[in-house]
């Protein structure tokens, strides 16, 4: 196509905020290559025309222009200016990403970006999905497209629907964030308070609503890390925020009972573990759901009082360095937020407004690399928390049935023969999610992030591992490792010459070793972690038993968290319907 410069690719519309005035827009710019990279700017552009460089000249770029030109001109003056910026918008995004210009060609990567942006508030749903519906149609009337695209903006819009609850991805993606976030802001709290304690000043960060200050923050996605700085305001309201919504997830609370729970209400009890007082009505009795609470009677780790007991040990230490500035907290609640507006400081009651937390600061790496991360929603995190809770009876690292009891009716009810371990598996299933979710992912990204942690998974149709009693591979035709050696001198020193070796207590430490992910094997390997587990009574308080075998345990529980997790469920109902393999009825 030549190019030249002509009128005819003027496109004329009604301008905004101009009056209901002409405006133009000069597309004759699109014979240089570089026009669909820049912002779309209005008015006759001949003057700039005559300047494009001749090695800009695109006579693909200008037919894409001439094309659209054509394709505008179809609607009335009044409504082209927002089907044009609807256009342009996605042209201009496939420009910047090296996508083929005016094809179908991320399509599906510039709906993941309005969709981050519909989060981040830059779009309403509604009017992304109008954009998607503009493009489409242009995309069909150019042959690139069949039929209309179709894609969901409306989780946007979770926070106002009454059943409101994440999918499985989403809830991982939401929680990751949100504890990376609240971990984030809860350091540089830690970081700040031991400053002034060593005799600095207070830190203005600390008490301005209004500075930005940034701090590294990492999120592993699906196997993929994305480390950035991260914006933190706000300090002390944006940290309760971020623990107001992790106490939801940990207790199934509503945001009604946690903004009027009252620090007054927080108490030690005999054992050691944190409660409060019957706050929660019937739903919940202790903060012993999802692990909130702790007691020293039952040996057992959870990761929510672990994770509540860092919060109130951060909340305690700020509290004291702005009380030695004069700043006395002077509200009765536990989540609170700090207030320094002119002539008015100090603390209220904390605000059950989301809003501040889509800032910029906190997603746009989050939007820059296209990822689809859901808006914090409490009433999504309860309704979503309340389904994972029904669905982990069926979970194969929990034994107990629905958590809505005090500790003694889980021991009477709900224990199932294991009452030392259930509450750790509690923990441990909570774990997994939080931590990424990798039961959704193919073998060969499981494997790889296995293997950044120094761990072999082992697929079922790998020949070069061979099955031990216990379910875990044996890598035979590899060197001999000091595991092996060990085992062999102790056999010979007793008269014995066992031609494999036998020492399944070591497999975990020997570079032999890894989890094969095929059913018969995990039944094996649960079969050989419950017979540990059935037999703690014997080795409960002993040297051998708290280096040894909770090792042992601890390090099954890390694999079982790469393994495919619907071969894993199958394993754990084989030993509910038929008991532990008859290799591991016995006692060790």
């Amino acid at each position: 196509m030549k190019i030249k410069y002509t009128p005819n690719l003027y496109i004329e519309s009604n301008g905004v905020g101009n009056g209901g005035s002409t405006c133009i827009h000069d597309l004759n710019m699109s014979a240089d290559k570089q026009f669909w990279k820049h912002p779309l700017s209005a008015g006759v552009q001949q003057s700039n025309f005559n300047s494009i460089p001749k090695n800009h000249y695109c006579s693909k770029s200008y037919e894409l222009g001439n094309n659209l030109c054509k394709y505008i001109k179809k609607y009335s003056v009044s409504g082209r200016l927002t089907v044009l910026r609807a256009i342009y918008n996605f042209l201009s995004f496939q420009a910047q990403k090296g996508f083929e210009l005016g094809k179908r060609d991320g399509v599906a990567e510039w709906c993941s970006l309005l969709k981050s942006q519909v989060f981040t508030k830059v779009y309403k749903d509604k009017t992304a999905s109008s954009m998607l519906n503009m493009v489409s149609k242009f995309l069909i009337s150019q042959g690139e497209l069949g039929s209309q695209y179709t894609y969901t903006f409306s989780n946007a819009s979770k926070a106002h629907e009454a059943n409101a609850k994440y999918t499985t991805e989403e809830f991982n993606l939401a929680l990751h964030l949100l504890m990376n976030l609240q971990k984030t802001y809860e350091k540089e709290l830690e970081h700040l308070t031991e400053r002034i304690k060593e005799g600095k000043a207070l830190a203005s960060n600390m008490t301005n609503d209004r500075s930005i200050f940034f701090r590294e923050m990492t999120l592993n996605i699906k196997g993929t890390e994305y480390t950035y700085d991260v914006g933190l305001f706000n300090l002390i309201r944006t940290y309760n925020l971020l623990s107001f919504l992790i106490f939801i997830f940990y207790t199934i609370a509503s945001k009604k009972q946690i903004t009027e729970l009252l620090e007054s209400e927080i108490f030690t009890n005999t054992d050691g573990g944190v409660e409060t007082n019957y706050k929660f009505k019937g739903r919940a009795f202790k903060f012993v759901r999802y692990g909130i609470g702790a007691s020293i009677t039952v040996d057992f780790e959870r990761s929510g009082v672990k994770w509540f007991e860092r919060y109130l040990n951060t909340r305690k230490a700020y509290l004291e360095c702005l009380e030695t500035s004069g700043i006395i907290n002077n509200s009765p609640y536990l989540f609170h937020q700090f207030n320094n507006t002119g002539s008015s400081v100090g603390f209220n009651q904390l605000s059950e407004s989301f809003d501040s937390l889509y800032n910029n600061h906190h997603w746009w790496k989050i939007q820059q690399e296209y990822i689809e991360i859901p808006r914090f929603s409490a009433r999504a995190i309860k309704k979503s928390s309340e389904q994972l809770l029904d669905s982990l009876g069926q979970d194969p690292l929990l034994t107990t049935g629905k958590a809505q009891h005090e500790w003694e009716t889980y021991q009477r009810n709900y224990s199932q023969g294991n009452e030392i371990d259930m509450m750790k598996n509690f923990s441990n299933a909570l774990n997994i999610m939080v931590t990424g979710g990798t039961s959704s992912l193919p073998i060969e990204q499981r494997q790889q992030i296995a293997n950044k942690k120094g761990i072999k998974l082992v697929s079922p149709d790998d020949n070069s591992y061979i099955s031990s009693a216990h379910g875990l591979g044996c890598k035979t035709d590899d060197n001999e490792t000091k595991q092996q050696r060990d085992f062999f001198r102790e056999q010979e020193s007793q008269g014995r010459t066992p031609k494999v070796c036998a020492n399944i207590l070591e497999c975990l430490k020997c570079d032999k070793c890894g989890i094969i992910d095929q059913e018969s094997n995990l039944y094996e390997l649960l079969s050989f972690r419950q017979s540990i587990l059935l037999n703690k009574v014997f080795y409960s308080g002993s040297t051998k038993g708290s280096e040894q075998y909770e090792k042992i345990v601890n390090g099954i529980n890390e694999r079982l968290t790469l393994v495919d997790q619907a071969k894993l469920a199958a394993a754990q109902k084989k030993i509910t319907n038929d008991g532990v393999s008859d290799v591991w009825k016995i006692t060790i």
